[in-house]
C-alpha cells in the first residue's frame, strides 16, 4: 500500500482490504479466528501472489522479454493471477 493511500485511509476512514486474506482462506477451506490471522493471510497471500508473478518475470526476463513493453505486459499477467483467484473463490466483485 503506497504512502497516498495511507493518507487518504487517515481522512476517510476506511479500513484495509482484507480481501487477500479471504481469497487465501477460501483457497485452503479455512476460517480466520482473529484478526492477527487474517493480518497473517493477507500478507501470505500478497507474498505469495509476489512469488508466483516474480517466477513469471523472471521467465520473460530469460527469454529476453525486457523493457517498457515488458512492463506493460506483466501488468496484466500480476492483474489476471489477482482477479482469477478473487473470482474463483467468490471473494472478488465480478468485472
Amino acid at each position: 500500500m503506497t504512502f497516498t493511500e495511507k493518507i487518504e485511509q487517515f481522512f476517510t476512514s476506511r479500513p484495509n482490504s482484507l480481501v487477500p486474506g479471504k481469497t487465501l482462506a477460501r483457497l485452503i477451506s479455512i476460517v480466520p479466528q482473529s484478526n492477527n490471522e487474517m493480518w497473517g493471510l493477507n500478507m501470505a497471500m500478497h507474498y505469495g501472489q509476489g512469488a508466483l508473478a516474480g517466477v513469471i518475470r523472471a521467465v520473460m526476463s530469460y527469454n529476453g522479454v525486457r523493457g517498457p513493453f515488458a512492463d506493460f505486459m506483466f501488468t496484466g499477467i500480476r492483474l489476471f493471477i489477482d482477479q482469477t483467484l478473487e473470482n474463483f473463490t467468490g471473494v472478488g466483485a465480478l468485472p
